[in-house]
């Protein structure tokens, strides 16, 4: 896993013998478009640097029971039609 995806880095980060401090974990209570644009957004805010990272394509790494269980239900949409779109 590269280092910044669960590590802090960057300037005024302390590193204690050789080894960056763990990044704080975000709880995701809701997966509604309004609360997934927004943790899609922190992933393109400016860095340390004042730069801002393009992101065109975002891959979401669950496992089957959480998938069938929470995202599943909560990005499937029935039409009117009955279909799953």
């Amino acid at each position: 896993m590269p280092i910044g995806m669960n590590r802090q880095v960057g300037t005024g980060v302390v590193v204690t013998d050789g080894v960056y401090p763990l990044k704080s974990a975000i709880a995701i209570t809701k997966l509604d478009p309004t609360t997934y644009a927004a943790l899609l957004a922190t992933l393109t805010s400016g860095t340390e640097f004042e730069n801002f990272a393009k992101v065109d394509r975002v891959a979401l790494i669950v496992n089957p029971v959480d998938y069938v269980g929470k995202i599943f239900p909560a990005t499937t949409i029935r039409g009117a039609d009955g279909k799953i779109h």
